[in-house]
Protein backbone atom coordinates (compact mmCIF):
# COMPACT_ATOMS: atom_id res chain seq x y z
CA UNK A 1 0.00 0.00 0.00
CA UNK A 2 2.77 2.45 0.92
CA UNK A 3 4.74 1.53 -2.22
CA UNK A 4 1.66 2.33 -4.32
CA UNK A 5 1.31 5.73 -2.65
CA UNK A 6 4.98 6.49 -3.22
CA UNK A 7 4.71 5.52 -6.88
CA UNK A 8 1.60 7.67 -7.40
CA UNK A 9 3.42 10.58 -5.72
CA UNK A 10 6.43 10.14 -8.01
CA UNK A 11 4.16 9.96 -11.05
CA UNK A 12 2.36 13.17 -10.09
CA UNK A 13 5.61 15.04 -9.42
CA UNK A 14 7.03 13.81 -12.74
CA UNK A 15 3.88 14.84 -14.64
CA UNK A 16 4.06 18.39 -13.23
CA UNK A 17 7.84 18.81 -13.55
CA UNK A 18 9.09 21.54 -15.83
CA UNK A 19 5.76 23.30 -16.10
CA UNK A 20 5.39 27.05 -16.35
CA UNK A 21 4.88 28.33 -12.80
CA UNK A 22 2.89 31.43 -13.59
CA UNK A 23 3.62 34.67 -11.78
CA UNK A 24 3.61 36.41 -8.41
CA UNK A 25 1.05 39.09 -9.19
CA UNK A 26 -1.29 39.56 -6.24
CA UNK A 27 -2.90 36.22 -5.29
CA UNK A 28 -1.39 34.16 -8.12
CA UNK A 29 1.07 32.54 -5.71
CA UNK A 30 -1.69 30.14 -4.72
CA UNK A 31 -0.98 28.39 -8.05
CA UNK A 32 2.58 29.40 -8.91
CA UNK A 33 4.34 28.60 -5.61
CA UNK A 34 3.08 24.99 -5.44
CA UNK A 35 4.12 24.44 -9.07
CA UNK A 36 7.63 25.70 -8.32
CA UNK A 37 7.81 23.59 -5.16
CA UNK A 38 6.77 20.46 -7.05
CA UNK A 39 9.33 21.24 -9.74
CA UNK A 40 11.97 21.55 -6.99
CA UNK A 41 11.01 18.07 -5.78
CA UNK A 42 11.30 16.82 -9.36
CA UNK A 43 14.94 17.91 -9.40
CA UNK A 44 14.71 21.35 -11.02
CA UNK A 45 15.99 23.04 -7.90
CA UNK A 46 17.81 26.02 -9.42
CA UNK A 47 14.85 27.08 -11.55
CA UNK A 48 12.36 26.60 -8.71
CA UNK A 49 14.45 28.47 -6.15
CA UNK A 50 15.04 31.34 -8.58
CA UNK A 51 11.28 31.70 -8.94
CA UNK A 52 10.52 31.32 -5.22
CA UNK A 53 13.08 34.03 -4.41
CA UNK A 54 12.10 36.37 -7.24
CA UNK A 55 10.74 39.80 -6.41
CA UNK A 56 7.00 39.96 -6.02
CA UNK A 57 5.25 41.44 -9.06
CA UNK A 58 3.71 44.05 -6.77
CA UNK A 59 6.74 44.59 -4.50
CA UNK A 60 6.00 48.30 -4.12
CA UNK A 61 2.84 47.35 -2.20
CA UNK A 62 5.01 45.43 0.27
CA UNK A 63 7.76 47.93 1.09
CA UNK A 64 6.69 47.79 4.75
CA UNK A 65 7.74 44.09 4.75
CA UNK A 66 10.92 44.49 2.68
CA UNK A 67 9.15 43.56 -0.57
CA UNK A 68 7.94 40.19 0.77
CA UNK A 69 4.22 39.66 0.18
CA UNK A 70 2.38 38.57 3.33
CA UNK A 71 -1.01 39.99 2.38
CA UNK A 72 -3.55 37.52 1.05
CA UNK A 73 -4.32 34.23 2.77
CA UNK A 74 -3.32 32.14 -0.23
CA UNK A 75 0.00 33.97 -0.50
CA UNK A 76 0.62 33.55 3.24
CA UNK A 77 0.11 29.81 2.87
CA UNK A 78 2.80 29.72 0.17
CA UNK A 79 5.19 31.90 2.17
CA UNK A 80 4.90 29.51 5.15
CA UNK A 81 5.80 26.56 2.94
CA UNK A 82 8.59 28.47 1.24
CA UNK A 83 10.26 29.48 4.51
CA UNK A 84 9.68 26.41 6.67
CA UNK A 85 9.81 23.58 4.08
CA UNK A 86 12.32 24.98 1.58
CA UNK A 87 14.15 27.49 3.78
CA UNK A 88 17.34 25.50 4.10
CA UNK A 89 17.69 25.66 0.30
CA UNK A 90 17.05 29.41 0.01
CA UNK A 91 19.93 31.82 -0.46
CA UNK A 92 21.01 32.81 3.09
CA UNK A 93 20.55 36.54 2.36
CA UNK A 94 17.03 35.96 1.03
CA UNK A 95 16.13 33.73 3.98
CA UNK A 96 17.39 36.41 6.40
CA UNK A 97 15.41 39.11 4.55
CA UNK A 98 12.31 36.95 4.77
CA UNK A 99 12.82 36.39 8.50
CA UNK A 100 13.31 40.12 9.09
CA UNK A 101 10.14 40.82 7.09
CA UNK A 102 8.27 38.31 9.28
CA UNK A 103 9.61 40.07 12.38
CA UNK A 104 8.39 43.43 11.08
CA UNK A 105 5.01 41.95 10.15
CA UNK A 106 4.46 40.46 13.61
CA UNK A 107 5.87 43.22 15.84
CA UNK A 108 2.23 44.14 16.31
CA UNK A 109 -0.68 41.91 15.31
CA UNK A 110 -0.86 42.61 11.55
CA UNK A 111 -4.63 42.12 11.59
CA UNK A 112 -4.86 45.24 13.77
CA UNK A 113 -2.52 47.35 11.60
CA UNK A 114 -4.15 49.51 8.93
CA UNK A 115 -3.30 51.04 5.59
CA UNK A 116 -4.93 54.32 4.54
CA UNK A 117 -6.56 52.52 1.59
CA UNK A 118 -8.27 49.22 0.81
CA UNK A 119 -6.71 46.60 -1.43
CA UNK A 120 -9.16 45.25 -3.95
CA UNK A 121 -9.07 41.46 -4.38
CA UNK A 122 -10.59 41.48 -7.86
CA UNK A 123 -12.52 43.83 -10.14
CA UNK A 124 -15.94 43.44 -8.49
CA UNK A 125 -14.74 42.51 -5.01
CA UNK A 126 -16.75 43.77 -2.06
CA UNK A 127 -14.64 42.27 0.75
CA UNK A 128 -11.54 44.42 0.32
CA UNK A 129 -9.19 44.98 3.27
CA UNK A 130 -7.06 47.78 4.64
CA UNK A 131 -5.30 45.53 7.17
CA UNK A 132 -1.69 44.28 6.83
CA UNK A 133 -3.02 40.74 6.25
CA UNK A 134 -6.09 39.35 4.57
CA UNK A 135 -9.20 40.37 6.52
CA UNK A 136 -11.56 37.93 4.84
CA UNK A 137 -12.97 35.49 7.35
CA UNK A 138 -14.07 32.34 5.59
CA UNK A 139 -12.90 29.38 7.67
CA UNK A 140 -10.17 28.64 5.13
CA UNK A 141 -8.84 32.20 4.78
CA UNK A 142 -8.97 32.87 8.51
CA UNK A 143 -7.05 29.65 9.22
CA UNK A 144 -4.37 30.52 6.64
CA UNK A 145 -3.96 34.00 8.15
CA UNK A 146 -3.92 32.97 11.78
CA UNK A 147 -1.60 29.97 11.35
CA UNK A 148 0.85 31.97 9.23
CA UNK A 149 0.94 34.91 11.65
CA UNK A 150 1.36 32.53 14.59
CA UNK A 151 4.25 30.66 12.95
CA UNK A 152 5.98 33.88 11.85
CA UNK A 153 5.63 35.40 15.32
CA UNK A 154 6.94 32.21 16.90
CA UNK A 155 9.92 32.10 14.52
CA UNK A 156 10.86 35.73 15.19
CA UNK A 157 10.24 35.80 18.94
CA UNK A 158 7.29 38.20 18.81
CA UNK A 159 5.52 36.55 21.74
CA UNK A 160 2.73 39.09 22.20
CA UNK A 161 1.49 38.56 18.64
CA UNK A 162 2.01 34.78 18.89
CA UNK A 163 -0.06 34.61 22.07
CA UNK A 164 -2.80 36.79 20.61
Amino acid sequence: MEAGFQQRSKDIVASLAGSNYGNTAFENEKKSYPKAMIDFLAGNQQKALAFLQSEDADATSHTHTLGIDFYSGFTLKGQVRKYFYFGKYLDPAYRQRMKEAMRILTQVDPFSRRFPYQRQFWANSTDNCNTWVDCRNTDNLKAMREVAVYLFAQETGNQQTRQR
